[in-house]
């Protein structure tokens, strides 16, 4: 049995300060496929601190240097498609297929935004058109700093994509938490990283759960020049909130699964939600579209 007992940082694999162990299973025969260990907020205080010290190189390399490593992780992927899209399917139980489809967008949006990244060196310096006589301006796009990345079970590889390759085409560092269900797929980033590479310190990867990764991850305490994107049920969105928001500290946070309705919309959704609501009211005020919805089926 795979053991990930090892955390990602600084472009080595180190041992986890954490002493738990996680099952990682095979949801379709329930066979443990691994146990990944379950660090704690040692290890993302070391990986904060190795993303923070690779942040002023990485930031002063141009969008086209950077783009060059993007593309790098859409090369890789694409070599190792077939064992990816296996192993995603395996740890994460989703078609063949599917998984199929997932890892190809995923390749997509490294490339895509590779692409940002060299648009980006023709957009930095642009003058601003002032109202104002003997004054010049210029826009120049900074970013932000080092980033926290957390992502959900049910896209391995795909919500990963979504959050790192703009966050590294922007010149931000990261420190990345994936689903503690299905980080076999997520490995796969770290060891890509390695095979390019990519500087130290510019993507670290933190195994574990919510409790010992993510709550440290995301905490409100973090310092400014420090931001947050995950994708999450609500809870861990909920627990510091107030406290980054009154330091205007700005992350995106998705839950999971919410759908919007228009009753003058012909388009069906394929998609299982938790929560409907309409564009106008929660479903409680619309009993009577919520009953043709039912009656239709899942």
């Amino acid at each position: 049995m795979q053991q990930l007992d090892k955390q990602f940082i600084d472009n080595r694999w180190v041992a986890s300060h954490g002493s738990r162990r996680l099952a990682v299973v095979n949801p379709y025969t329930e066979q443990t496929l691994a146990e990944v260990t379950a660090g704690d907020s040692a290890d993302v205080d070391d990986a904060v601190a190795a993303a923070r010290r690779a942040l002023p190189a990485w930031r002063a390399l141009s969008g086209t240097e950077r783009a060059r490593y993007l593309d790098g992780f859409a090369e890789v992927l694409t070599r190792r498609r077939e064992e990816l899209v296996r192993l995603s399917s395996t740890n994460n139980g989703k078609a063949l297929a599917e998984a199929g489809i997932d890892l190809d967008d995923a390749i997509d949006c490294y490339r895509y935004y590779a692409g940002q990244a060299r648009a980006l060196d023709a957009r930095q310096g642009q003058p601003v058109a002032l109202e104002m006589d003997g004054v010049e301006a210029a826009c120049y796009f900074d970013p932000v700093g080092v980033v926290g990345l957390i992502t959900p079970w049910n896209f391995p590889l795909v919500t990963s994509a979504w959050k790192l390759a703009p966050a590294l085409a922007a010149g931000c560092t990261a420190v990345f938490k994936p689903s503690e269900v299905t980080p076999l797929p997520e490995q796969a980033l770290a060891e890509i990283a390695e095979e390019i590479g990519l500087p130290a310190g510019v993507f670290n990867l933190v195994h574990g759960d919510g409790e010992g990764v993510g709550a440290p991850l995301s905490a409100a305490e973090r310092p400014p020049w420090y931001r947050q994107d995950f994708l999450h049920r609500q809870q861990p969105g909920r627990r510091d909130g107030d406290a980054r928001r009154r330091r205007g500290q700005p992350r995106h946070l998705a839950g999971t699964r919410r759908q919007v309705a228009d009753p003058g919309d012909g388009r069906r959704r394929c998609r299982r939600g938790h929560r409907l609501r309409d564009g106008r009211a929660v479903f409680q005020r619309r009993p009577d579209l919520l009953g043709d919805l039912a009656a239709a089926g899942p």
